[in-house]
């Protein structure tokens, strides 16, 4: 269900204003489905208790204010309200139509007074189940602003969650079993840590770490940063410092400028302030002891940069040779790899065998910008106008497509992926969702309006913290199996049944936004916030283990 269009014949509906059509289509909404019926009447309940409210405060009024008007208009638009809604439900019959109105006043009589019955409700539950089912998890801390963000990862291999270079983090682990990770807390404080590792974020000014190396520089605005051990914990007083914790918890900690506040953590702790060139060890029984003070075993932010940079130079060198491995894929439509001269004279060359002129693409704004890689370019799409457009004037059975892109945002219902505005029959329509969903339509009537798209929508697997790091989207479609499967990061994520009766068009195609023809479409404006550097597709359904290879070539580390 289009929940959108849902909400819009909704607000319609309780304004009084909806068209004859948009009544069939909402009845028809009610009529077969749950979920619409229990928004429905959440909503009719909200509604009916404003209405509610604004009598009552009519009659306080008439009691103290003879001369005020009775409130018959009011009174009025209530029978109004109530008609308008049984008339949604009129193939259902009178009886359905009372036993609806019955279960609207129960719930109107039990939640407009407490518990002890002695009064209006303060408040007026307007969530509903199913919108819960759609939220981010607040507790997951990937809403919001979170605590720390991921600068650079080299060689890491992750032993829970993979975690990838501008990820934005919330509380929770990182552990790994080999590696580099550098994080800056957004209070300021930058770390590196090295594998294997435990480490905990905490707050923005507050971590744990129970196995593994940490060098910490902080700056001033964050003097305070705290690291936690389960033998030690180090307060940071303007300073750069090392903390090592190894198996059977012993901790080393080492200054390598200004001063920390040291304790041990198992009584009796022994507080004490250390000093550049200072270090401790503290055993598993927490006996402290001084030790020599080494800066050359703990990885420094400049150090991780390198070896990043050395890594991706090698990565950007394999990208290239897969590029020229799959240019002899004879089902290989279009590939741009937004590199070359020509970007400058606002052409994507199509590098596909064969390919027609008419294939490549046309840049409409956008700006060049680093890919992901350095020394890869890549297009950045910021303004409302910014677009790649092509023709494929094509039909297909079967349809892959492919690109590597950084969201900066995902700041509209809809985002454009790659679009057809001409409201033809069979035309594809590949677009984020703002509740992080990838969604594929194929048209299936001409013109706009709910109910005329085949839908596929994944389930929510784009959380806020993915912004700002580099991704592979991908789609497959198979008249043959007659199935949709969405992909992100090389995994199949959703495999949605598909018609395959009509058979999918290829015309006007548009990247990163799409210009409709004709008629108001809902959200005309789909602009992709974000950057691009490579977009495929091909004329088949490619396997699985195809993507995620191609995946794995193209990670930026």
């Amino acid at each position: 269900m289009n929940e959108e269009r849902f909400e819009y014949l909704l607000n319609r509906h309780f304004d009084g204003a909806l068209l004859e059509e948009e009544k069939r289509e909402l009845e028809s909404l009610l009529l077969s489905r749950p979920q619409a019926r229990t928004l429905f009447w959440k909503r009719a309940r909200f509604h009916a208790l404003l209405r509610r409210q604004g009598r009552e405060n009519w009659g306080r009024r008439l009691a103290v204010e003879p001369n005020v008007p009775a409130a018959g208009p009011a009174l009025s638009r209530w029978r109004t309200s109530w008609q308008r809604a049984a008339t949604l439900v009129k193939p259902a019959g009178w009886w359905a139509v009372a036993a609806l109105a019955m279960i609207l006043a129960f719930i109107l009589i039990h939640s407009s007074t407490d518990k002890d019955g002695k009064g209006p409700k303060a408040t007026v539950e307007t969530t509903s189940p199913a919108d819960e089912s759609m939220q981010f998890d607040p507790a997951s801390g990937t809403t919001g602003q979170g605590v720390a963000t991921i600068l650079r990862a080299v060689d890491v291999k992750w032993s829970g969650n993979r975690r990838r270079p501008g990820n934005v983090l919330g509380p929770g682990w990182l552990k790994f079993a080999s590696g580099l990770v550098e994080l800056q807390f957004h209070r300021g404080a930058r770390v590196v840590i090295e594998g294997p590792a435990e480490f905990e974020l905490i707050t923005d000014m507050q971590a744990r770490c129970v196995l593994g190396r940490v060098r910490a520089e902080v700056p001033p605005p964050a003097v305070g940063f705290e690291i936690l051990s389960p033998s030690v914990r180090v307060v940071d007083r303007g300073t750069a410092f090392g903390l090592n914790v190894q198996d059977g918890g012993l901790a080393e900690v080492y200054v390598f400028s200004g001063r920390v506040d040291f304790a041990t953590t198992q009584p009796p702790e022994t507080p004490r302030e250390l000093r550049q060139g200072n270090a401790v060890r503290v055993d598993s029984k927490g006996a402290v002891s001084d030790i020599p003070s080494v800066q050359k075993d703990f990885t420094t932010a400049e150090v991780v940069e390198k070896k990043a940079t050395t890594a991706m130079a090698l990565r950007y060198a394999a990208w290239r040779a897969e590029t020229d491995r799959l240019r002899k894929d004879p089902s290989l439509l279009l590939q741009y790899t937004f590199e070359g001269e020509a970007i400058a004279s606002r052409q994507l060359t199509n590098l596909a065998p064969g390919a027609l002129s008419s294939t490549n693409g046309t840049i409409i704004g956008c700006n060049l910008v680093e890919g992901r890689w350095p020394g890869k370019s890549a297009l950045d799409f910021k303004q409302v106008g910014d677009r790649i457009r092509f023709a494929l004037p094509r039909t297909h059975e079967q349809l892959t497509c492919l690109m590597w892109v950084r969201l900066d945002a995902m700041d509209r219902p809809y985002t454009a992926l790659m679009m057809s505005g001409d409201a033809t029959i069979g035309e594809p329509q590949w677009q984020l969702r703002s509740r992080g969903m990838l969604s594929f339509g194929k048209r299936k009537e001409k013109g706009w309006g709910y109910g005329k798209l085949f839908i596929a929508d994944s389930k929510p697997i784009l959380e806020p913290s993915r912004c700002g790091s580099w991704m592979q989207l991908a789609f497959v479609y198979d008249g043959h199996a007659k199935t949709l499967s969405h992909y992100l990061d090389g995994q199949c994520v959703t495999v949605t049944p598909m018609d395959g009766t009509v058979p999918l068009q290829t015309k006007a195609l548009e990247i990163g936004n799409w210009t409709p023809t004709g008629g108001e479409p809902m959200e005309p404006i789909r602009a992709f916030n974000g950057r691009m550097d490579e977009f495929l597709m091909f004329s088949r359904a490619l396997r699985a283990d195809e993507i995620e290879h191609m995946w794995e070539t193209g990670r930026p580390l």
